[in-house]
């Protein structure tokens, strides 16, 4: 049987927290590829991280605009990886 391949992706500390959590037990498991786009909680683990998250706080309506340009490069990297 071929491996699965599973993709997390998180967008805040605490999504990086519980990806690290569900990664941490998904890695107990045999035949199991992690890929994660998250900060440093899931970095930590032995998976491949497609792109860092790291540093991409924001809080309210506004405060994503100058992170736009980051926001798009890591869809347009998670859409390239999915294809």
């Amino acid at each position: 049987m071929a491996g699965k391949k599973i993709l997390i992706i998180t967008g805040e500390i605490s999504g990086d927290f519980f990806g690290y959590q569900i990664a941490n037990e998904l890695l107990k498991l045999k035949n199991i590829e992690i890929h994660a786009v998250g900060g440093s909680n899931l970095q930590s683990l032995p998976i491949k991280i497609i792109y860092d998250m790291s540093g991409f706080s924001t809080i309210g309506f506004t405060s994503f605009i100058p992170y736009l340009g980051k926001i798009f490069n890591a869809k347009r990297i998670i859409l390239k990886f999915l294809k």
